[in-house]
């Protein structure tokens, strides 16, 4: 209770990344200070509630090519590629998801092949049609993404859907959460910070891990519980 609560603002960047208007500025807090985050009593524990993989899953989801809960996402993007290194994978997705996809030359055949695995030409197209038909962008969820350039166009797409798909996810972990007596303080993007009882910590963690439902999305997305200081709670 020494901080103040802070008070979100959804509408304050163009894809919807959320800002601090008043209040703890909590989402520009270094790593190291969360440690000293603290639960509401000795009985509790605060717990770092983290969306797995959040972008690579909402591109592949895009796509049509939803990953289960329990598999990795990056296994899957590195087997499309025909490579073992998931950390390979790794760097291509985020290559394909934020380098301009109209840069000629952009054409490393990594990236290349993660993009067609998102299918990142067919959603590209889609989205530039309707920009140069003078319609408005949105996202998967119908929110605005204004003054959209060629260059951003894809990866504020995704990048917008996916802070829809954080807060409507959040939203279901809360209420689901709130049965085993977990009290939730705050956002930090793509993460939740609360208060859950000790007796309860690997109840709150399996029931996170089983992931959130989210409209226009098949398979549920996982969620991984640790402490303020990054260990696993499972």
């Amino acid at each position: 209770g020494w901080a103040a609560m802070p008070t979100y603002n959804r509408f304050g960047t163009r894809t919807g990344r959320l800002t601090v208007t008043e209040g703890a500025r909590v989402l520009t807090v270094r790593q190291v200070t969360r440690a000293f985050f603290l639960a509401v009593d000795p009985d509790h524990l605060m717990v770092q509630f983290d969306f797995s993989c959040l972008e690579a899953r909402v591109a592949l989801g895009i796509a049509g090519k939803e990953v289960p809960p329990d598999a990795d996402p990056y296994a899957t993007i590195a087997k499309m590629m025909n490579v073992e290194e998931r950390d390979e994978a790794k760097r291509a997705t985020f290559a394909a998801l934020y380098s301009d996809p109209t840069d000629p030359t952009q054409r490393d055949p990594r990236v290349s092949a993660v993009r067609r695995a998102f299918k990142l030409g067919e959603t590209f197209s889609a989205l530039k049609r309707l920009t140069d038909s003078g319609e408005p962008t949105r996202n998967l969820y119908g929110r605005v993404i204004p003054d959209t350039l060629e260059a951003t166009l894809y990866s504020n797409y995704v990048q917008s859907t996916g802070c829809d798909v954080t807060l409507l996810g959040f939203r279901q972990l809360e209420r689901s959460l709130s049965e085993l007596g977990v009290v939730p303080h705050f956002l930090l993007h793509d993460a939740l910070f609360a208060s859950v009882p000790v007796k309860r910590l690997k109840e709150a963690a399996r029931l996170s891990a089983l992931g959130v439902n989210v409209p226009n999305f098949k398979l549920s997305f996982p969620i991984k519980a640790s402490t303020t200081g990054g260990r696993p709670i499972l």
